[in-house]
């Protein structure tokens, strides 16, 4: 049976703190390729909130950032964790304020493996890279090819464009049951970003 996705985006909450600079991980591309990296991960990875919005220090589950991060908290880590899906590493991550001090709250990095070589390049008006042939900039929507994408993930990215995270409808309902803050859901047909 061929499951249905919703892209994963963030919602934006007033007040809610967006990250900045990522530190202390020199190997953070890995991430942006589904690849496993706890044995290498150091200690002391932080993020720092954007140092023009320092009005903004709500925190959400699911904290934005121009890293393509998924950067979420402890509450939705454990959900994750209940749910056992295998295809995900939890790597913590400090947040340090605009005092320059971190915060007590725990964070992670959701490192999705297995991204899935399914998107299909010409009806989803992909823009690759001019830099990089194998990376996808932007798309006008996600049209996946079914049969290239493994449907017994619950929750996956694709090869070369992670900016796009897609779950399964069943797990969005879950989702959006445990009421995570700083999350939203939309059709792939109406994903158009980067």
């Amino acid at each position: 049976m061929i499951k249905t996705y919703q892209a994963w985006i963030h919602k934006i909450e007033p007040k809610a703190c967006s990250l900045y600079h990522f530190e202390g991980f020199d190997k953070s591309y890995l991430l942006n390729k589904g690849i496993k990296v706890k044995e290498q991960y150091p200690e002391n990875v932080y993020f720092d909130m954007h140092p023009d919005r320092t009005k903004d220090n709500l925190l959400v589950d699911s904290l934005f950032n121009t890293d393509n991060e998924l950067v979420i908290s402890k509450q939705m880590m454990d959900f994750f964790v209940d749910k056992k899906i295998k295809n995900l590493e939890f790597l913590p991550v400090k947040i340090m304020d605009h005092q320059a001090k971190f915060i007590d709250e725990e964070y992670f990095i959701l490192n999705i493996l297995d991204h899935q070589d399914c998107l299909d390049i010409d009806a989803s008006c992909a823009e690759i890279s001019i830099v990089d042939d194998t990376t996808i900039e932007e798309v006008e929507q996600i049209i996946l090819l079914d049969d290239k994408a493994d449907h017994g993930l619950d929750i996956f990215r694709i090869c070369n464009f992670p900016a796009a995270t897609l779950i399964g409808d069943s797990l969005v309902k879950e989702m959006q049951n445990a009421n995570f803050t700083g999350i939203d859901f939309i059709s792939l047909e109406e994903f158009d970003g980067m």
